[in-house]
This record gives structure tokens, C-alpha cells and sequence, in this order.
């Protein structure tokens, strides 16, 4: 026989997401108007519309001619769509409605209400079991429900006439219901919008993310009724993609997701739509190999739908929500998707104001810090200025008086002459500290193999009774920068190991290449650094417990962190009090095409 139920679905009926209670007061109050309008004009003592439900039954949502107790004893039922769908197929079609003939019927009884009549044996005669109904579909063709028609006053199956004023009322019939239905999914849209935001109100998106998302995905899940929620945070300064996963599936490989995530959120935001995949339904612009790969991810985790909204501000994709059902029939509705596009915006502008408050929070520090460095210097320089000036002062005055003769006045211009050489240092360590901090191009080539030598045999602890051993290649190491510089990086690391080593110990300076880079280390025997202060060893003015009785401004370490760091090369301490430390630098080797300066010259 012909299809004569053409708009049915070809395939098994996909049912629509969890709602909350429907209908709503108001809705309920609507239809209940129109289905006893209904029995009124149509000869029919009892009409019932009703709605399809996430667990993919027939819901009575409003009943018009009945008695309460009959009213009561319908809404308790929970008729399956397919098996409705199954015994329309066979019916007779009425226009909009059709008849199904309870008397060809079997199993009747076990999907509706039956009225309490008998059966006639007029063949004309309206049967217990007859059927009477017209599918109700939404704008998109999709069926929301059902109106069913039962009891005729005059017991007698519709004639002609009764049909074709039926058909001429079932359109406008239907558009009152769908109208009921579409303000109730309104309804359900704004319920759902407001507890997206107070949602993501409430997600202050703190250091660190993870809190805050463990929290907002816990909401996700029960807000949209989900198996699992991804979240994908992509880094705004290029760093490492946050990624969160939340319910009861276990992701693919932590990497891969969250690096295919930032993808396809970036993709999503500039196209500024949700993605939706899976076997009944598919939504957004994109390429066919992103749907593949993602309903590759659902068979992987046995996982039944997706849905993916992109989080962004602006021109600027911040990131991207997932969410993941076990049902494969379960459509994402399209109040879902607003929903979660909702959800995705509000948290964008949480994230920019967050990122905000932790720069400025950032900015905050860095200000108090130099307001703290601001300080410690000037205490320090006083301490340090104090002593030499102290030295100086009462010398002057000694000699100012007259009062000191040879060898004693000698001596006095001996004493001032070391505290001048002293504030001199300082003054040099503060100008150098200063330039070491700056932006400087360093692109000359400087000999460091022959810097290290140099340096080795100015500092000569011999008369320290040290050991100095020296290894550096014959051949020149270049390495590129400001020969001032890399030469106060060598003494200042050379030097602070003979100052902290003790008669008799040995110092080792080695100098070697290895692939593109050069490596100079300095190891000593010295008194060894203690491991709580080494964290802070390279801080401005910071001087280690064990050597604050050996002459210094706790300023050379922090210029060589600063000129290495400028050459864009690495520096290492590793030590042990008692036993000696060792510094290890890292730096770059020079990469002029013909490894010589651009004059033939060499600097240092």
C-alpha cells in the first residue's frame, strides 16, 4: 500500500533532550481552551493532546471532556511514539489525522486509554479500540506530539462531512499547539539562558583554572544532563593549552584532545557557531575531516553525541566547551545550543576580566617588589658607603689636625686610598648591574677562550695559596656580545671562587663546545653555598649565611644572571657547604656566515 503517512520519519525517531516538568501552568492552561473548544465544534466528547518526551513516549499534557477520574488515568500514561508511529502506518489517512480501525487492530489496548463503551456489531459503529489521531510537527518537520479525538457524540464513525470539517480545522488545530509547545521551548530556553549565567556568574576563574572548572563542568553536567564536559583553555601568551575533563568517559590522550580542541575552537569562533555530531545529527561548517575525526573520538570512547561551542571575546578565541552523551538518539536541541553558545560568551568576558585582575594583581607585585629593591638598595648602598666614608672622614680629620707623622700618615692615605678603591667598586657594580638590566643587541664576536685565560692570569691566587687550573680549546670560542660584558661575566665568576675558597684548595675554570653552544664552568672547594640560600642567589644584594664575613656587595652574581640572560645563554650552580660549588654557563656561539667579524678583527 502507498506510504500514506509521508512526513513520518524515515528512520526510528530520534527523541528530543531532557526539559524540565512540561507543561508549564500557563501552557497547560491553553491548550486545555482549545481541546474543549475542540470537542465543541467536532462532535467528539473527549480530545487529548499530547507531547513527546525525552524518554521517547506520548505525555498527556491536556485533556478536554473527561471526567477527573478518567483525566487522572490518562495522564498516568506513557504510550511509546514507535509504537504509535507503527500502527498509523497501517491506518487510514484523513487528511490531517488518521483513522486506525481498533477492530483490525491488535494489542490496542496496550498503548492507549479505552473508553468504557462496547464494541457494536455495526460495522459503522464507533469501536472501543478505534484510533483517531493527527501527528503534530514543529517548524522543522519534526514530530513534538500528538491530537487525539475519541468518543463521537453520535457513537457513530465521522462521516464525510465530519472529516472534511476535521481537516478543515486540524491545520489551525495544530498551529495553536505548536504555538503552546514553541512558547513553553521559549520558556525553557530563557530558564535554561538564566542558569547559564548565574552559572558562569558564579565561576570566578582563579589561579588555578582547574578549581573553578571542576566546579562549572559539575553544573554543565547536570544542567544539560551529560555524560562528560571538556573544557579547553588556550593560553594567551602561547603556553601550554589548559584542559579539563569531567564525568564519566575517559578522554582520548590528554595531548592530542587538547591540542585538536584548540583547533577546532579557534575555527568554531571564527565561525562563530556550535558543532554537533553524531549518528542522527550534525551541525556546523566544517570540514569533513574534522567529522570524521570526532565521531572517530565517540567510537573510541563509546560515546553516543558531541556538542562544541567556542569561548571567545572579540576577535580573540579564548577556548572551547564539549559536551559528550552516552545516548545516540538524544538530539541537541537548538534551545541547547543557544544555551551553550550563551554560556561560551559570558565565560569569554570572565576570562578576559580574570586575565585583567591577575595582570594587574602581576603589575601590583612587580611595583611592590621594586618599591622593595627601591629600599634594599638604598640600605645597602648606605651600609656599604658607610665604612669607606667613615674611613675616609676620620683619616682627613687625623691628618687635617697635623697629629700623624710618617710611617702613621702614610698609613692613613694607605686606609683611604682602599675605602676610595672600595666605593669605587660599588658604584661600578651599581652602574654595570644597571647596564646588564638594559636591551642591547650583542652581535660581535669575542674570543672567550682567550677572555677566560686573561682572566685566569689577572685574578692569579697564588699568593692565596690556591691552585688554579685552567682548560680551554686552542682554538678560538666565539661567542657574540659586548666584550665589556662577557669579560666582567668571566672575573666576576673567577674571582668569587677564589675568594670563597680557603688555603690550599683548588679552583677549576674549563671551557669547552659542544653542537652550537659554548660551556664555561667554574668549580672551586671552597665553602660551598648552603641550599636554602641558593634559590636567592642570584637576587640583588642577597649575600649567602656562611659568607657575609668576606668582603662583597652581593651584586656580582646578579650582573653575571643578567649578562648571560642578555646573550640569551643559561647559568647553573650546584654546591655543597663544606665541599665547594660549581657554576656551569651556557652560551650561544657565534653565527656570522663566515665565523669572523665583519673587519677581520677579533674583539677581546
Amino acid at each position: 500500500m502507498p506510504d500514506l503517512l509521508p512526513r513520518l520519519p524515515a528512520t526510528p525517531y530520534v527523541t528530543p533532550p531532557a526539559t524540565s516538568s512540561w507543561p508549564d501552568e500557563l501552557t497547560r492552561m491553553s491548550l486545555k481552551v482549545f481541546v474543549d473548544g475542540l470537542i465543541e465544534f467536532a462532535g467528539f466528547g473527549m480530545a487529548v493532546v499530547s507531547v513527546l518526551r525525552e524518554d521517547g513516549a506520548l505525555h498527556a499534557a491536556a485533556v478536554g471532556g473527561a471526567t477527573p477520574e478518567e483525566e487522572g488515568e490518562i495522564r498516568t500514561l506513557r504510550t511509546p511514539f514507535t509504537t504509535v508511529l507503527d500502527a498509523l502506518r497501517g491506518g487510514e489517512q484523513w487528511g490531517r489525522f488518521t483513522f486506525v480501525s481498533g477492530a483490525e487492530t491488535e494489542g490496542g489496548e496496550d498503548w492507549g486509554w479505552i473508553p468504557p463503551i462496547d464494541a457494536s456489531p455495526d460495522p459503522e459503529a464507533w469501536h472501543p479500540l478505534d484510533v483517531l489521531l493527527a501527528l503534530l510537527y514543529d517548524d522543522a518537520g519534526t514530530p513534538i506530539g500528538t491530537l487525539s479525538l475519541d468518543l463521537p457524540l453520535d457513537g457513530r464513525r465521522p462521516g464525510q462531512a465530519t472529516r472534511d470539517l476535521l481537516n478543515r480545522y486540524a491545520e489551525q488545530a495544530s498551529r495553536a499547539i505548536v504555538a503552546a509547545i514553541e512558547r513553553r521551548r521559549h520558556t525553557e530556553q530563557a530558564r535554561l539562558a538564566q542558569a547559564a549565567r548565574v552559572l558562569v556568574n558564579e565561576a570566578t576563574v582563579s589561579a588555578p583554572l582547574e578549581d573553578d572548572f571542576e566546579s562549572l563542568s559539575g553544573r554543565l553536567m547536570r544542567l544539560f544532563d551529560l555524560t562528560a564536559v571538556w573544557i579547553t583553555i588556550h593560553d594567551r601568551d602561547g603556553g601550554p593549552v589548559t584542559f579539563l575533563n569531567h564525568g564519566r568517559i575517559a578522554p582520548i590522550p590528554h595531548q592530542l584532545v587538547a591540542q585538536r580542541s584548540e583547533e577546532t575552537g579557534r575555527m568554531l569562533w571564527e565561525l562563530q557557531q556550535t558543532l554537533v555530531v553524531s549518528a542522527e545529527q550534525r551541525a556546523g561548517d566544517v570540514p569533513a575531516e574534522v567529522w570524521e575525526r570526532i565521531q572517530g573520538y565517540l567510537d573510541a570512547m563509546g560515546a553516543g553525541s558531541f556538542m562544541a561551542a567556542p569561548i571567545g571575546v572579540g576577535d580573540e578565541s579564548l577556548g572551547q566547551i564539549t559536551l559528550i552523551r552516552d545516548s545516540r538518539t538524544q538530539l541537541w536541541s537548538e534551545v541547547e545550543q543557544v544555551a551553550l553558545q550563551e554560556i561560551c560568551r559570558d565565560l569569554g568576558r570572565v576570562l578576559i576580566n580574570a586575565h585583567l585582575a591577575q595582570e594587574q594583581q602581576m603589575l601590583a607585585r612587580e611595583l611592590g617588589e621594586l618599591d622593595m629593591l627601591r629600599s634594599t638598595l638604598v640600605r645597602t648602598v648606605a651600609h656599604e658607603l658607610k665604612n669607606p666614608l667613615t674611613i675616609i672622614g676620620g683619616n682627613l680629620e687625623l691628618l687635617e689636625m697635623g697629629g700623624l707623622e710618617p710611617p702613621e700618615a702614610d698609613s692613613a692615605v694607605t686606609r683611604m686610598q682602599a675605602a676610595s678603591q672600595r666605593m669605587a667598586r660599588i658604584v661600578d657594580d651599581l652602574t654595570t648591574l644597571t647596564q646588564a638590566s638594559g636591551e642591547h643587541a650583542l652581535s660581535r664576536p669575542n674570543d672567550l677562550g682567550l677572555m677566560v685565560r686573561e682572566a685566569c692570569y689577572l685574578v692569579n691566587p697564588r699568593g692565596q695559596g690556591l691552585r688554579l687550573r685552567v682548560r680551554t680549546p686552542s682554538a678560538p670560542v666565539l661567542v657574540a656580545g659586548d666584550t665589556g660584558s662577557l669579560d666582567r661575566l668571566v672575573v666576576n665568576l673567577i674571582s668569587n671562587a677564589v675568594k670563597y675558597t680557603d688555603t690550599g684548595g683548588l679552583v677549576e675554570v674549563t671551557l669547552r663546545t659542544e653542537a652550537d653552544s659554548a660551556e664555561f664552568t667554574v668549580r672551586d672547594t671552597g665553602i660551598g653555598i648552603p641550599a636554602e640560600d641558593q634559590r636567592r642567589l642570584f637576587h640583588e644584594f642577597f649575600r649567602g649565611t656562611n659568607a657575609r664575613d668576606r668582603p662583597g656587595t652581593g651584586l656580582g652574581l646578579t650582573i653575571a644572571a643578567r649578562i648571560v640572560r642578555r646573550i640569551g645563554g643559561t647559568i647553573e650552580v650546584e654546591s655543597e657547604v663544606g665541599v665547594g660549588s660549581t657554576f656551569r654557563v651556557g652560551l650561544p656561539l657565534y653565527t656570522h656566515p663566515d665565523d669572523t667579524h665583519p673587519d677581520g678583527q677579533l674583539d677581546g
